[in-house]
């Protein structure tokens, strides 16, 4: 009988020792072997953290911004229709018995316009009139009483300038014109008073832009050489200046006056003439 109560006893041993020497493991909801004994002869493992994901842009160099606007193009700039109406115009017929020469100014869309008749010996001055330019062709009136009227309608294209003038007296007359140039100046002129103590002979030659003008002084017993002085045309009149010694000085205003070439002469000492010449 106690043989079998021995066994039994050394049963119930043998289970306690496997009890204390074996390590219950259970599982946890989170999937983490977790050690159920203080008494584990197990090492536990050393936690881990994983690396965060680094940022898909962390390596990325940040665009510098730039500056994307477009440069402003240049403004284009048209030539004002008054533009080509400016100058000084000579009729291509040289002989016209009717307006010979016209000068006409330009300010913004006004236009002054200075007629000038073909009188006899030298052109009659109409004086000058101004006016507002719509459109083409710009029309004048020059009014000088006693019903007498002439109208100018100008045209300016690239041709020149085309002028019809209707004169009260004279009816409808349709003209050409053409911008100044040096040789309307070119030649010999001589002084239409021969007797002059001015200025008896004036040479002008024409080279491009630019005009000579050779002037001769009233000296016995002979001409007195003044030289020659050099002007690039701008317009009518052309105005030469000679200098001499001792303050003297003659400043030379050169106008086409028909068949005529007007010359005034402002001189510091002489005071000043208008003269006359002819070719």
């Amino acid at each position: 009988m106690r043989k079998p109560a021995l066994l039994a006893f050394a049963g119930c041993i043998a289970t306690l020792c496997l009890a204390a020497c074996t390590n219950t493991v259970t599982v946890t909801a989170s999937g983490t072997n977790t050690p159920t004994s203080s008494t584990s002869n197990s090492t536990p493992a050393a936690a881990t953290t994983a690396p965060a994901n680094p940022s898909p842009t962390a390596n990325i160099p940040t665009a510098v911004p730039t500056n994307t606007t477009a440069p402003a193009l240049p403004t284009a700039t048209s030539t004002p229709v008054t533009a080509p109406y400016a100058g000084t115009w000579i009729n291509d017929n040289a002989n016209t018995g009717d307006v010979p020469k016209l000068t006409v100014a330009v300010a913004g869309s006004t236009l002054t316009v200075h007629g000038y008749g073909a009188c006899s010996p030298y052109y009659c001055d109409w004086g000058t009139r101004s006016g507002p330019f719509t459109t083409a062709p710009f029309i004048i009136l020059f009014d000088f009483g006693g019903n007498l009227t002439q109208t100018l309608s100008l045209t300016a294209d690239s041709t020149g300038l085309k002028v019809v003038d209707t004169g009260s007296a004279s009816g409808t007359n349709a003209m050409h014109f053409h911008r100044l140039t040096t040789a309307d100046y070119a030649g010999v002129w001589l002084n239409d008073d021969p007797s002059t103590a001015d200025v008896p002979e004036v040479i002008v030659t024409a080279s491009g832009a630019a005009v000579a003008v050779h002037a001769y002084g009233a000296c016995v017993p002979k001409l007195c050489d003044w030289g020659a002085q050099t002007i690039t045309l701008t317009g009518d009149p052309v105005v030469a200046t000679f200098d001499f010694s001792g303050g003297l000085k003659h400043t030379l205003n050169l106008a086409l006056d028909g068949p005529k070439l007007q010359i005034t002469d402002i001189g510091t000492s002489s005071g000043t003439t208008t003269m006359y010449f002819h070719h």
